[in-house]
């Protein structure tokens, strides 16, 4: 009996929280990868930024994203995802005009909006950076892209759908792409994300070489869900480490890039193959069995 309430114990107070993350981590130890088919990244990275004459540290020239957008649709994308927070204007305004026809154009991209934490008198603040008007009017949807408060190991376990009253832009992009969600997100219903495999499981591309379709393999980009962003930052490059644990990250595996998490959250949300936590009670029953049998064991 006291194997099973430590159990009991163990999964239902805090001094018990690594052993429930372990607990979620380890039958990915032994679970095949999944292929994902339908999603393509494109990369912002080092060598792309040398190629193309931008900085590595600060925003890039909005003209590209407009080029690529429309490299994109010419290469029949079911739609596009930037992993990039677009709260300020370019310096140039012409770029934002030009990012915003092709985007409006295309009809099938979605933007991202970030939260920034201030300290307050009593608690912390919260303002919503979202993206600037010109842009997010053109754009087919946009959401939030925060992933919601992390485990205390880095890892991201949970789907965050959203904050009241702005979803999640994965949960925006899922609806919009046939999955039957609600229309606003349901903070009551509880899922955990399902990864398909290690960091670079996904196939991806630098930005240099989506600019250069046609360079690529035939129909690469076709029908398939783009996601463009970092591997090691978010936002303007530089806002904030962008790599979190995974279950993999436990057995050796790198670290996982947030643009991986965002298809990883999507493609859970139309498959419908999100996991879940067995209600409270089923939980207490397995423990307390479990307990029996291990104790009869020894």
């Amino acid at each position: 009996m006291f194997v099973a309430s430590l159990g009991w114990a163990c999964f239902y107070f805090p001094f018990g929280s690594a052993v429930a993350r372990l607990s979620y981590d380890l039958p990915f130890a032994w679970r095949s990868n999944i292929a994902t088919p339908e999603v393509d990244l494109v990369v912002i990275d080092e060598k792309s930024a040398r190629a193309l004459n931008q900085p590595i540290n600060a925003p890039w020239d909005r003209r590209l994203h407009a080029q690529l957008v429309n490299t994109l649709t010419k290469a029949g994308v079911r739609a596009i995802l930037f992993d990039l927070v677009f709260d300020s204007p370019s310096a140039d305004p012409k770029a934002d005009e030009e990012f915003a026809q092709a985007m409006h154009d295309c009809g099938r991209v979605f933007l991202g909006a970030a939260m920034r934490s201030s300290p307050g008198r009593q608690v912390d603040e919260e303002q919503l950076l979202a993206p600037i008007p010109l842009l997010r009017h053109a754009a087919a949807g946009w959401g939030l892209l925060v992933f919601g408060p992390v485990d205390p190991d880095s890892g991201v376990r949970r789907i965050l759908t959203g904050r009241d009253p702005v979803p999640s832009v994965t949960w925006k992009m899922a609806r919009y792409l046939g999955a039957s969600l609600l229309e606003t997100p349901d903070s009551i219903h509880e899922r955990w994300l399902n990864y398909y495999g290690p960091a670079g499981i996904m196939e991806s591309v630098g930005y240099n070489e989506a600019l250069h379709a046609n360079e690529l393999p035939p129909n690469f980009f076709q029908d398939k869900i783009v996601i463009v962003g970092g591997r090691q930052t978010v936002g303007n490059l530089n806002q904030q480490k962008d790599q979190f644990f995974t279950p993999y990250t436990r057995w050796g595996q790198p670290f996982v890039a947030g643009m991986e998490i965002h298809a990883t959250t999507l493609l859970n949300l139309i498959r419908h193959d999100w996991l879940e936590r067995l209600n409270p009670g089923t939980e207490a029953w397995v423990i307390i069995l479990y307990g029996v049998f291990i104790t009869l064991l020894l």
